[in-house]
């Protein structure tokens, strides 16, 4: 892992994420970029020098100030003491959240993003909604959904929910290496639902095939009985005090988000626990 992005609006938590993140990258030497969107309606327009013309309605002189004001609190992060032992580099943008989060993937070989949810102000209040499906959903790398961050977040079990259909090999060997560094349990869930329901034997040889076909180790299985998947999921995620959730998810059109939303989505706006997601399609 080299890179690691969070986006930030400067609240209580988007410093959880950034917690996360220093963790995170002290482990694996990653670099953190630390960015803040100042979001208008309109993108401004840019001339040859770098600069900007605001938009009709947007006060130039206090566009500005705004970036100014974010650089200082930025600049007053990558120097705080408590992030010693990371690398932290920062940038402001303006425009669309989502857009410009979309730029910088586009632009940077990012490997994780870090972001906090259900924040008051701003980016945040953006990203309980729509801005955070929409990540979940486009990114071609891992994002980490995070509410509450512990002092020092520590990874002992993780939970990776499988249907044993929708898989990656990618999102598994990803998930190994962090195995590798932070040293967790993964606890292998399959939710047997009434729609599709499957025997115990099924399920333990479909799990041995799994495992085979993925090499895991360090690992436990269990099956749990549930009317809905997610629920199941959690209740078995607070059953073991998991540290974090790793699932999948897929790339849909807003059409097809307005008719179903994703477990991995529902999950993260209800559970509290860390959600580290991959999109699939």
């Amino acid at each position: 892992m080299n890179t690691i992005l969070v986006p930030t609006d400067f609240s209580i938590q988007a410093d959880n994420a950034l917690k996360i993140a220093v963790d995170v990258a002290r482990k694996t030497g990653a670099e953190i970029i630390l960015v803040h969107v100042i979001e208008v309606e309109k993108t401004p327009r840019f001339v040859t020098s770098g600069s900007f013309i605001p938009n009709d309605g947007m006060d130039q002189v206090f566009l500005m100030k705004l970036i100014e004001q974010a650089k200082q609190k930025l600049n007053k992060i990558e120097n705080n003491d408590k992030y010693a032992g990371a690398r932290i580099s920062s940038e402001v943008r303006v425009g669309n959240l989502f857009k410009q989060i979309s730029e910088i993937l586009s632009e940077r070989d990012i490997d994780l993003i870090i972001m906090g949810t259900k924040g008051i102000t701003g980016l945040f209040t953006a990203m309980t909604g729509s801005n955070t499906d929409k990540i979940v959903r486009s990114a071609k790398c891992m994002v980490l959904s995070v509410k509450d961050a512990p002092e020092h977040w520590q990874i002992r079990n993780v939970v990776l929910p499988t249907n044993f259909e929708d898989t990656s090999y990618k999102f598994i060997y990803n998930l190994k290496q962090l195995q590798k560094i932070f040293d967790f349990i993964i606890h292998i869930v399959y939710v047997n639902t009434l729609n599709e329901p499957k025997s115990d034997e099924e399920v333990k040889l479909l799990v041995k095939q799994f495992v085979k076909d993925h090499e895991l180790s360090d690992y436990k299985t269990h099956i749990v009985k549930n009317i809905y998947a997610g629920n199941g999921i959690m209740q078995k995620a607070d059953e073991l005090n998991a540290d974090m959730i790793a699932m999948v998810t897929h790339g849909r059109s807003a059409l097809a988000q307005l008719i179903k939303r994703s477990i991995t989505e529902d999950m993260i706006h209800e559970t509290k626990k860390p959600i580290l997601s991959f999109n699939i399609s």
